[in-house]
């Protein structure tokens, strides 16, 4: 009971602190390393998919003569 108590008054209450601090810190750099990375990812599905189909324009000659210009 004794080494208990000697290190309570050595700072276990500080020790403590120190490891829910340091969980806690740990689990909200992960959590925006999570969101950095789902930016990117969506970025990247973005401009994959932009240009595929971005400049892809299916016109025939119909399509275009039914096209009046603006005057």
């Amino acid at each position: 009971m004794d080494w208990i108590l000697s290190y309570y008054d050595k700072g276990m209450l500080l020790s403590v602190f120190i490891i829910v601090a340091l969980n806690v810190i740990c689990l909200a750099i992960a959590f925006l390393c999570l969101k950095y990375v789902e930016r990117c990812a969506d970025a990247g599905i973005f401009m994959n998919d932009f240009n595929k189909h971005a400049f892809n324009v299916d016109l025939n000659a119909q399509a275009l003569n039914e096209i009046k210009p603006v005057a």
